[in-house]
C-alpha cells in the first residue's frame, strides 16, 4: 500500500482568542489548509479602527498551536485581531407620532426601547 499525506487544516478562526468577537467577520477563513490564506474584516454594522482587513495564513505547526494554526502576514502566530467599532445606528429609528424611544446614539449590538407617549393610546391594526 502507498503512503499518502494530506495538508493539515487550521481551526475555526471564530474560536481563536481575539477573533471571537461578533464584530469580526472570519467567514473567508473557514475550511482552509496548510499555506492557504484569507483576510478577516469587520462584520456588517462595525467599522474598522486602523486596518481595513487583516491577512492571515493557515500554517499549523510549531509556534501556532495557541492560535489554531493561524499566522499573521509576517508568519508569526495570529494573536490579535483587527479592531472593529460598533457603528451608531442612524436609520430605522422609531419616528411615528406618539412614540417615545431611547434609540438615539445606540450602536450595533445595543438595544433600545420604544413605547407610546402617555398622551396617546395604542390603535389596533397599526
Amino acid at each position: 500500500p502507498g503512503l499518502s499525506c494530506e495538508p493539515r487544516s487550521c481551526a475555526d478562526l471564530a474560536g481563536v482568542g481575539g477573533f471571537q468577537s461578533l464584530a469580526i467577520d472570519t467567514s473567508m477563513c473557514k475550511g482552509l489548509v496548510w499555506s492557504q490564506s484569507c483576510s478577516v474584516t469587520c462584520a456588517p454594522g462595525y467599522d474598522p479602527f486602523g486596518l481595513m482587513s487583516q491577512p492571515l495564513v493557515c500554517q499549523p505547526g510549531a509556534g501556532t498551536a495557541g492560535t489554531g494554526g493561524w499566522a499573521d502576514d509576517q508568519r508569526g502566530p495570529a494573536t490579535s485581531a483587527l479592531t472593529c467599532e460598533a457603528r451608531v445606528c442612524t436609520a430605522g429609528l422609531p419616528n411615528k407620532r406618539g412614540i417615545e424611544h431611547d434609540c438615539a446614539g445606540k450602536a450595533t449590538g445595543q438595544t433600545c426601547t420604544a413605547h407610546r407617549h402617555a398622551a396617546f393610546e395604542y390603535a389596533s391594526g397599526e
